[in-house]
């Protein structure tokens, strides 16, 4: 099992944040810069037997730079089936990638959309930046791919397999919603969410729906909540349209 993602773009710029400097006189980043050296990105790949990452610098990232680093992953990896992580970045799908991928024993795990934080490789992206990106200006690519080809080789000599994954933990339930505060707004879209009587099962309060809910017979708000009047001063129509049906209205009185 493979994790792969494309870490970057990598530009030559000061970048703000925290890092080992002197005490006395650290290197002062620069106010002002040109971006003139282009940019570089890395495609990397997690090992989860091992928790060792491999790495490739590239000026590109198209699905050409990402299907010759797969054809790189099964050099290393020869034998048997290999299932690489990624996400759904546009070249990962690219039909020649996917027949390349059918016909050598590489199936393609696409995480869900909007959910790239569920590949493993995403958490040594950010040790990553924040050991060599962070806080740092250097002078050309070279500096700067020297130092991540550091930092990973620092980390490859201390990897562990990667053996947690989230056991016994609550958002392994099917229930589990992370920031509900109030009536559920999942409950639209996951029908997990909530029972069958449109109660959210994390608050216990009314299933909240894309329409408008009909007013109670007392003239409360739905829900049991007091209704509330809107001042004369917080109209709904912005002043400027206010002004001239004004003027409209004046002008016409006049005539």
């Amino acid at each position: 099992m493979i994790c792969a993602d494309e870490f970057g773009p990598l530009n030559l710029q000061p970048r703000p944040g925290r890092g080992w400097f002197p005490t006395r006189r650290p290197a002062r980043l620069r106010a002002t810069y040109n971006r003139t050296g282009g940019v570089r990105h890395m495609f990397a790949a997690l090992d989860l037997a091992t928790g060792q990452m491999f790495y490739r610098f590239r000026d590109r990232k198209r699905f050409t730079e990402f299907l010759a680093f797969l054809k790189q992953l099964r050099a290393r990896f020869p034998g048997g089936k290999l299932y690489v992580v990624c996400d759904n970045y546009s070249p990962h799908k690219k039909a020649e990638v996917t027949n390349w991928c059918r016909t050598n024993g590489i199936e393609l795990v696409f995480t869900p959309s909007n959910a790239s934080w569920l590949n493993w490789i995403e958490c040594e992206f950010t040790a990553l930046r924040s050991f060599t990106l962070d806080g740092s200006d250097y002078p050309s690519h070279a500096a700067q791919e020297n130092a991540i080809a550091g930092c990973v080789r620092w980390r490859n000599k201390h990897a562990k397999p990667k053996r947690h994954f989230a056991v016994d933990s609550k958002i392994r339930r099917p229930d589990y919603l992370p920031n509900c505060g109030g009536p559920c707004k999942l409950a639209t879209r996951t029908p997990a969410a909530s029972d069958h009587n449109g109660v959210c099962r994390s608050t216990g309060g009314p299933r909240r729906r894309g329409r408008r809910t009909a007013p109670a017979s007392d003239g409360s708000a739905p829900g049991g909540m007091p209704r509330t009047t809107r001042p004369a001063h917080q109209s709904r129509t912005p002043p400027a349209r206010r002004n001239r049906s004004v003027r409209r209205l004046t002008s016409e009185s006049g005539d």
